[in-house]
Parts: structure tokens; sequence; C-alpha cells
């Protein structure tokens, strides 16, 4: 819900860490509906924007996405080696 002030945050710690852009495996996931299956205030939606320009506007690239739609999302990130898994609500887990 806050990708206009926590992306940042989040690239900034990794870089901090020593993370490189080229060693980055970027996975976006979100911005679906949830609170606002209606349509009217459009929160998914603005944060998919917001955080593909964010990511444009530094040079970052998308290596998998899952968005939109009406369905939670969680994801599970393995540190020690980078393994990523997305569960879908109603559709299990998926390692990318």
């Amino acid at each position: 819900m806050f990708c206009d002030t926590g992306l940042p945050s989040l690239f900034q710690s990794a870089y901090n860490l020593g993370a490189k852009k080229e060693w980055m495996k970027v996975v976006v996931a979100g911005g679906a509906q949830i609170l606002d299956q209606q349509g009217f205030f459009n929160i998914g939606t603005r944060n998919d924007m917001a955080v593909r320009k964010m990511l444009w506007e530094n040079s970052v690239m998308i290596d998998y996405e899952d968005l939109g739609g009406v369905v939670n999302r969680t994801i599970k990130l393995a540190v020690k080696d980078g393994k990523v898994w997305i569960k879908i609500s109603g559709n299990g887990e998926v390692e990318i």
C-alpha cells in the first residue's frame, strides 16, 4: 500500500548492505483491489503504476510480476539463496 515510501527505503537499505542493481532479481506482486473492489480509489492500480515509474526511472528491470485482480498474494523470500515463492489465495504456492 505504501510503495512511494517503502520501495525507496527497501532499495536504499539493500544498497547500504552491498547490493548491486545488476545482481538483483526484482519480483513485483500485488496491486489487487482487495479493500476497494468497486475500484473507487484504485489503490492497487495506482501502486502498480508508481512502482513501475520508480523502477523505470532508476533503470531497474522487473524479472517477474503477478499483479492486479482481486486476490491476496503472499511472497516468501529465502534470503540465503534468493529463491522466491508467491502464494495466490486459492491457487497454492509457486516458486519463481
